[in-house]
């Protein structure tokens, strides 16, 4: 099962992915008490926090989450400078100060973590940000602010170059099966087939 739990003035998508009666909680951007009470309604047991990149949107509630259930909290290495400068993020977006999340591990070229009966893969996508990551189980992929229904992730921010995003999206992506459905950072969920054959950013 995978459950979206929309967050925060960004429109964030938090996801709960669930295997077996475990649960890996997404990209806590930002609501903790209700990504916590959407993770109590499943009846799962917590057991990780997974960061795709460190942008403030997907990375708010995340010391929330891990003091609230006892977690770790995992991140790409290549991130840890962006966490680093959260408070200076929320200052440029006029919010709140909030402190950088304690990271427990970092994802490794290795990184295999199993959820239930099932394993969690980490696929290196960066372009959005320095060492942003998608999370790939069975035929279900969490690819952050990698690819859109129909768009990309923008590149203009701390770290982001194009020609890096496209080269991600085209060898760690579009590899892919078609059925492989893609779960961004924002709005509605899409397939490999669809924006392989259909996103504006590949099709000329």
């Amino acid at each position: 099962m995978v459950k979206v739990i929309t967050v925060g003035s960004f429109r964030e998508n938090c996801y709960l992915l669930v295997r077996d009666g475990e649960v890996a909680v997404i990209d806590p951007g930002d609501e903790g008490e209700r990504i916590a009470e959407a993770i109590d309604a499943t009846g799962a047991t917590p057991k990780y926090v997974l960061i795709t990149h460190a942008h403030i949107d997907h990375v708010g509630a995340a010391q929330f989450i891990k003091d609230r259930y006892h977690i770790p909290l995992w991140l790409p290495p290549e991130e840890a400078p962006l966490l680093e400068q959260l408070r200076l993020q929320c200052a440029l977006f006029g919010l709140e100060p909030i402190d950088p999340p304690v990271v427990d591990h970092f994802v490794t070229p290795d990184f295999l973590l199993p959820l239930g009966s099932a394993k969690i893969e980490a696929r290196l996508t960066p372009g959005h940000s320095p060492g942003g990551t998608s999370y790939l189980s069975g035929d279900e992929m969490f690819v952050g602010d990698t690819i859109f229904a129909g768009s990309v992730g923008r590149t203009d921010l701390w770290g982001g170059s194009w020609p890096v995003l496209q080269h991600a999206i085209e060898s760690q992506i579009f590899s892919l099966h078609d059925e492989v459905v893609l779960y961004p950072g924002h709005g509605p969920s899409t397939t490999v087939g669809n924006e392989r054959r259909q996103n504006p950013f590949f099709v000329s």
